[in-house]
């Protein structure tokens, strides 16, 4: 400090850091990234050198730093309110947002290091209490963690909300979760810990539902969450890849009932003049429980299997009886009505005259 003219003069010391949060400015404002830390560093510098005899410096990795003198009982509630005055001016006159971190203050200044390496691991618990604030390392209060037993319950209800297949359930059950986390986790690394089992979870969810290879779950995703500095940016993260996975599993199931259900038509219209032939012959086909079929199947014709099947048999039984002069037992047969007298009855009541007389009635139609 002597050899390049520092002076730093004080009972005690202590370490600022200041994270400018770039990424989070707006796009219209957004200019040059090396001229934004420019004019941030002359903002710090002539709040905190210039006024309050500190010293400031830019770090290698873009961060800006300070470390102030100060009367041991006043420092540290001094330098929070210098903080918070920086962080205003920032925003004020930047429009940026930042994350500024405290060290603890030490009496010697061979004990900067340490003051600069708290100040920076303060930065860190942004990933708890997010962006724009600031933290001081003496400050943070640990909590008791969440234990294996705990998660698991949360995990549990993850999965439940995804198989319902409703956003909103699995938002809200994510918003608790990291609530929780924030209020209970005893480090950043525990809580990235809990988040990377949860990722776990839904990949393991994502295998079993044979959705491995598709572009909705990124195979990047412990990286791209570790990446993010916030818990709610997390979260957030969590929400869109679930949402996305519901959209794209609604989708699939629509396509595949969809296919289902123009297999089981298809099949009705191949077997439909067996007169033995039922709605469990068909749920075995198509490999389908009968209840599931019989809800599926009426949202997608608007009608039951035996209404259907029924009018399916009655239209060929109208055209056997307009073509061709089968007698009426004959074409009760071909379309799959064994006994001839059920089938009459069943073809007044759905198209209001007997056979006999349907027949009578096309014939005179035809010589008209």
């Amino acid at each position: 400090m002597s050899y390049f003219h520092i002076p730093l003069q004080g009972q005690v010391y202590l370490a600022l850091v200041i994270d400018i949060e770039l990424e989070k400015r707006s796009q219209d404002l957004a200019f040059d990234a090396e001229l934004l830390r420019f004019g941030a560093f002359n903002i710090v510098q002539e709040q905190l050198e210039k006024e309050q005899e500190g010293v400031v410096f830019q770090t290698r990795d873009g961060k800006i730093a300070a470390i102030l003198p100060g009367n041991s009982e006043t420092v540290e509630v001094a330098t929070q309110h210098l903080a918070e005055q920086v962080q205003g001016s920032l925003n004020k006159y930047l429009k940026l947002s930042s994350t500024i971190g405290i060290g603890r203050k030490y009496n010697t200044l061979q004990q900067i290091p340490q003051s600069f390496q708290e100040a920076v691991s303060s930065i860190e618990y942004r990933y708890l209490l997010g962006i724009d604030k600031v933290i001081s390392i003496q400050d943070l209060e640990f909590g008791k963690g969440l234990d294996q037993a705990h998660f698991t319950s949360w995990e549990k209800q993850f999965i439940s909300a995804l198989k319902t297949g409703k956003a909103s359930a699995v938002s809200e059950i994510l918003l608790k979760w990291f609530q929780e986390l924030k209020s209970n986790t005893s480090s950043i690394e525990g809580c990235r810990s809990s988040i990377y089992q949860l990722l776990v979870s839904l990949m393991n969810y994502v295998v079993d539902i044979g959705f491995i290879n598709t572009v909705v779950v990124s195979h990047n995703m412990f990286a791209e969450v570790a990446a993010l500095k916030t818990l709610d940016e997390a979260r957030h993260y969590l929400e869109r890849t679930c949402h996305a996975l519901i959209l794209k599993l609604s989708e699939q199931r629509t396509t595949v009932r969809t296919s289902q259900m123009q297999a089981a038509e298809a099949y009705i219209r191949e077997n439909y003049c067996n007169d033995s032939f039922s709605l469990n012959e068909l749920c075995s086909h198509i490999f389908m429980s009968i209840s599931y079929f019989s809800a599926t199947f009426k949202q997608h014709t608007g009608e039951t299997f035996i209404e259907y099947l029924t009018r399916l048999r009655l239209e060929k039984a109208k055209e056997l009886l307009t073509v061709t002069q089968l007698k009426t037992y004959d074409i009760a047969a071909r379309v799959g009505y064994a006994d001839p007298q059920y089938f009459s009855v069943i073809f007044k009541r759905n198209v209001g005259s007997t056979p006999k007389e349907y027949r009578h009635r096309q014939k005179e139609n035809l010589s008209l």
